[in-house]
């Protein structure tokens, strides 16, 4: 399997209950939470890369919705952003969608919806397997909530990315090798 050719569109902090301690998607993506992504500019992101990635024609094309919490979105925001990206699913110039979320938000139905929408990697912000370290960093999930995503999402299919942080406020050397 090659490594896909993946096309970021950010959603800053959409989807986001938390300000975890060390995110600032502001920064990061030069927007904010008032600013959300049209469908028209999701189209724009993609047909800009293609463009750019001629070289990487051989290579499995991924777009990925980074930057938040992309099934703490309400359905509607979901199924919109998803559709953006359909038809270059459809005209097989982007071969699977892949997403960030939250391991809280990750259900049956959810991954049912995700699945119909083509999405075939969720990337899970787990940051850490314990539930000290997780409280310290205003996450709001526990780490029972992230084994139970894993194993949810590995069993209907879709590849899973685990996002972790190391050096988190009450991290140990004790917990950060429970994590890994």
């Amino acid at each position: 399997m090659n490594t896909p050719f993946i096309i970021p569109v950010f959603i800053p902090h959409q989807g986001c209950p938390h300000r975890c301690i060390f995110c600032d998607q502001r920064r990061i993506s030069g927007r904010d939470r008032r600013q959300p992504i049209t469908p028209s500019e999701v189209r724009t992101v993609i047909r800009l890369w293609l463009a750019r990635s001629r070289k990487n024609r051989e290579r499995t094309v991924q777009v990925a919705f980074y930057g938040g919490s992309f099934t703490g979105l309400p359905r509607p925001r979901q199924q919109e952003l998803l559709a953006a990206a359909a038809p270059f699913l459809e005209r097989g110039e982007v071969h699977s969608l892949r997403l960030s979320t939250r391991p809280d938000y990750i259900d049956a139905g959810v991954v049912a919806f995700l699945k119909d929408y083509g999405v075939s990697v969720v990337e899970l912000g787990v940051q850490s397997l314990d539930d000290q370290v997780l409280a310290a960093g205003n996450r709001g999930h526990s780490a029972q909530q992230t084994r139970d995503a894993i194993r949810l999402l590995r069993r209907s299919g879709l590849q899973v990315g685990a996002q972790l942080m190391i050096g988190l406020p009450a991290e140990t050397t004790r917990s950060l090798t429970k994590t890994v």
